[in-house]
């Protein structure tokens, strides 16, 4: 399983929205 970066970034920004809802 390939980790990007773009994945990453995808969870941390789903983690934030989340976070911040």
């Amino acid at each position: 399983m390939k980790f990007t970066r773009r994945s990453f970034i995808k969870q941390i920004s789903a983690a934030g929205a989340a976070a911040l809802s």
